[in-house]
């Protein structure tokens, strides 16, 4: 069900329930009721918006420092590779370094086994002044802590979507009980059924 559908319905109910209060309230909720779940669906739909925004902003960032931690961890090895010529000993400790990666896992772990490489064969090599060891574990652990603050977000998203679909799935409910005890107490020939039935939007039949 749609929020909006629900939504409109909701205020719809609440509406009528509140016009026709001297004939007669329903027992399971009043309009006040009514008033603090459409607040709370407004409010849960913008934290379940907010989430999202959110995760997907973290997820950018993410991927664009593996993209750079890729591009760093290519250039290492290539420099690494260069370094060694003629030392047969560290040239064979390479070619035992993990192969392309095939996604971000893999990745994080050939960039850790060149990092460990860079340090145990060639310590003293500088792709340049930015292009440190140092700088490198940095983007290891940038990337890293990145997969992590990724992984929260979507947890915090899926957690708001959960929230938000229930109070929806709550008030769809309460909707249709109202209206199919509304709508039995008063018959299309009385005004309080009359309107009811044009007031109420009903997609299906209560």
């Amino acid at each position: 069900m749609e929020i909006s559908i629900v939504r409109t319905r909701a205020q719809a109910t609440r509406d009528v329930q509140a016009e026709i209060a001297a004939q007669w309230v329903w027992p399971d909720k009043t309009v006040a009721q009514w008033d603090t779940d459409l607040t709370l669906l407004t409010e849960k739909e913008r934290n379940e918006n907010t989430a999202e925004q959110e995760e997907h902003a973290i997820r950018a960032q993410r991927n664009a420092a593996y993209k750079s931690l890729e591009r760093f961890t290519m250039q290492t090895v290539a420099a690494l590779k260069v370094s060694a010529r003629g030392n047969t000993a560290v040239q064979e400790a390479l070619k035992r370094l993990p192969g392309q990666p095939f996604g971000r896992p893999q990745s994080l772990a050939r960039a850790k086994a060149v990092a460990e490489a860079w340090k145990t064969l060639l310590p003293n090599l500088a792709l340049s002044p930015s292009h440190t060891h140092a700088a490198f574990e940095s983007a290891i652990a940038h990337a890293a802590d990145l997969d992590a603050a990724t992984s929260a977000a979507k947890a915090k998203w899926r957690h708001a979507a959960e929230d938000l679909a229930e109070h929806v799935a709550h008030l769809d409910s309460d909707n249709k009980a109202w209206y199919a005890l509304a709508s039995r107490l008063y018959g299309a020939e009385t005004p309080e059924g009359a309107l009811l039935r044009s007031r109420v939007p009903v997609t299906t039949k209560s």
